[in-house]
C-alpha cells in the first residue's frame, strides 16, 4: 500500500546532476537514500569517472 502512494507522488528528476548553466536538465529520478552507504561512495567514484572520461570526448566537438 505505502508502494503505490510513494508511485503516486510526481516526483522532480535529480540525476544526473548538472551545473546550471548548462541548459540541460536531470533525466530521470534516483533516490540517493535507497543505495546502501558503502555502496555510495562507489557510485560517486564511478559517476566521476565517467564525468572525466566524458570531457575529453565531447572537447574535441567544441574546437572545431
Amino acid at each position: 500500500m505505502a508502494d503505490k502512494a510513494r508511485q503516486k507522488v510526481p516526483q522532480q528528476n535529480n540525476f544526473p546532476p548538472l551545473p546550471r548553466f548548462i541548459p540541460l536538465k536531470p533525466c530521470f529520478y534516483q533516490d540517493f537514500n535507497e543505495i546502501p552507504d558503502h555502496q555510495r561512495t562507489m557510485c560517486k567514484r564511478l559517476y566521476y569517472l565517467w564525468i572525466y572520461q566524458l570531457f575529453p570526448l565531447t572537447t574535441p566537438l567544441s574546437e572545431t
